[in-house]
């Protein structure tokens, strides 16, 4: 399955849902209905109760997603929730929700659910939470989807694997600005010589081959800021650990070197150090 960008689950709320074959709107997206054991998308709720009779947009029926709304094979894709086994289970059982409040099984409290990130499939990448409230709110985690989570009356647990999997490597953290500092002087040494005047120019076309070279090294280390495509569409969730995955839609949106800046490393400053200690600069 190729990489796919992401998207921010609120900011597809009220968007418009639209029959590929009329163009006609046939509703808007009231809410996401998903499941959180397979950590898939089921679908999107059309009209604005929560409740089985309500009509939906499953994600079988959709054509495509992206960030001004949803588009629906055609308007026969719709149904009421009722019609769908995987759905109907969600509307009879204690579901995370915005709001709910997720666990660690020694009690402590990574926040309430804020919003879901998920790709083009329907797989969801993990939950953003906030803590306090009011005016008091703000940004708590990243939570990357938990490999188990458990739905109480007023909260979730999740396994302790996934605080873990919320970390940063420090080894990581540590080799990053060396290793990136060596692959440009690597770089430097097989680039033709540059004139003074064209200096500027070579910096970012350096900095953008190192970016390619070196993008893996990012892997275990923290996005500080979120990083987009040039759609607006998410490669990166800010407070996420960087993995695979998030490298390989940084690769497929050619965002390397976006990436390695928002986990603090400085590309333009590894290749110009390259250069000073080659002899190139003064």
């Amino acid at each position: 399955m190729q990489a796919s960008c992401l998207f921010k689950g609120h900011s597809l709320l009220n968007k418009p849902i639209t029959a590929r074959d009329t163009g006609a709107i046939l509703g808007y997206a009231h809410d996401i209905i998903f499941d959180q054991d397979q950590n898939q998308v089921l679908a999107f709720l059309i009209d604005p109760r929560w409740r089985v009779e309500s009509r939906v947009l499953p994600w079988s029926g959709i054509f495509s997603v992206d960030v001004e709304g949803v588009v629906s094979h055609n308007a026969a894709m719709l149904t009421e929730g009722m019609n769908l086994l995987a759905v109907r289970r969600i509307f009879e059982r204690n579901n995370v929700r915005r709001g709910t409040r997720l666990m660690l099984s020694d009690g402590r409290s990574l926040g309430r659910v804020d919003d879901i990130y998920f790709d083009a499939h329907g797989v969801i990448e993990g939950y953003s939470t906030v803590s306090g409230i009011g005016s008091e709110r703000k940004p708590a985690h990243f939570v990357p989807m938990p490999s188990f989570l458990q739905v109480e009356s007023d909260h979730a647990l999740v396994d302790d694997a996934t605080w873990r999997n919320m970390q940063e490597h420090p080894l990581a953290r540590r080799r990053l600005p060396h290793a990136l500092r060596l692959l440009a002087v690597e770089i430097w040494r097989q680039h033709k010589p540059v004139r003074e005047a064209e200096l500027d120019d070579a910096l970012q076309t350096l900095a953008d081959e190192l970016s390619r070279a070196g993008v893996h090294l990012v892997e275990g280390c923290r996005v500080q800021a979120p990083v987009l495509n040039k759609d607006g569409q998410i490669v990166a969730v800010g407070g996420e650990i960087a993995n695979e995955r998030c490298i390989a839609r940084a690769r497929r949106c050619h965002r390397e070197r976006a990436l390695l800046t928002a986990v603090g490393a400085d590309p333009i400053g590894a290749v110009v150090a390259a250069m000073h200690d080659n002899g190139a600069l003064a």
